[in-house]
């Protein structure tokens, strides 16, 4: 498990997409108490399946912007499906933070510049 840092590509990739798609203009350490929740836009009576749902397509989202927009690639032995499937778990997570979101990111891509 990786510290939220701002040193890490992955998680300021998180950061950066997450600020940009919820107008939102927060310090990159402020945002690590970010919810998941909040970022999936779950509402007070969204079930199991509605969350799951919120959660698989904010997953592909990421996915869709790691790859497309950062021109990151899958780390070695990791699919899409490997990739999204973690991603909409991490944020699926009912207590689960951006951090989670972060740490996948970091697990499951490999970003430009890393090494």
């Amino acid at each position: 498990m990786s510290e939220w840092s701002n040193n890490n590509r992955a998680h300021g990739c998180v950061w950066f997409f997450e600020c940009y798609h919820h107008s939102r203009k927060t310090a990159f350490l402020d945002a690590a108490e970010w919810k998941t929740s909040d970022l999936i836009g779950v509402v007070a009576g969204d079930g199991k399946d509605i969350v799951g749902d919120k959660a698989r397509a904010h997953a592909i989202l990421l996915d869709e912007v790691f790859i497309k927009l950062y021109g990151a690639t899958y780390e070695p032995g990791i699919t899409q499906i490997d990739a999204t499937s973690s991603l909409e778990a991490a944020l699926a997570g009912p207590d689960n933070k951006i951090v989670t979101v972060g740490e996948v990111a970091d697990e499951k891509y490999k970003f430009i510049g890393e090494i």
